[in-house]
């Protein structure tokens, strides 16, 4: 009994770690090495098409796609904006003229995009601070 017991405790353990490590995982905002270092509100304006350079270098967005929790978490910490207020934007400075939306790429596709791609800057859950690519910030 006391053998099942301290199996059942050890299992509770292992299981509690598992939980906390996931909840542990950062958003990180990454982007090319060629890119400068950006500020929070220098991201968010480049997410809405606000801007497409900083010193001198052009900036290139990458956006999940809608369903991912990644995109989810970035449009709510960088930008204070639902999913729904976000598509709407732009919905809007489509219709008029004044831009497309950030391409879309699959989270396990974005950090090599933008290892390959000058200019790129995107974001991604993970543990660890990515690797390959320069972090301009994580969010809290």
């Amino acid at each position: 009994m006391a053998k099942l017991l301290s199996s059942a405790l050890i299992l509770v353990t292992l299981f509690a770690v598992s939980i906390n490590s996931k909840a542990e995982a950062s958003l990180w905002v990454v982007a090319n090495e060629n890119v400068p270092e950006l500020t929070k509100k220098t991201i968010s304006r480049l997410f809405l098409g606000k801007i497409v350079e900083s010193n001198g270098v052009n900036l290139s967005p990458i956006n999940q796609p809608i369903e991912s929790a990644s995109r989810t978490q970035f449009l709510e910490r960088s930008m204070n904006k639902s999913q729904e207020e976000y598509e709407g934007y732009w919905m809007v400075r489509e219709a008029i003229g004044k831009g497309t939306p950030p391409n879309e790429i699959a989270e396990n596709e974005v950090l090599s995009t933008i290892q390959n791609t000058p200019g790129s800057v995107g974001y991604i859950f993970s543990e660890n601070a990515p690797t390959g690519v320069k972090i301009l910030m994580k969010l809290q």
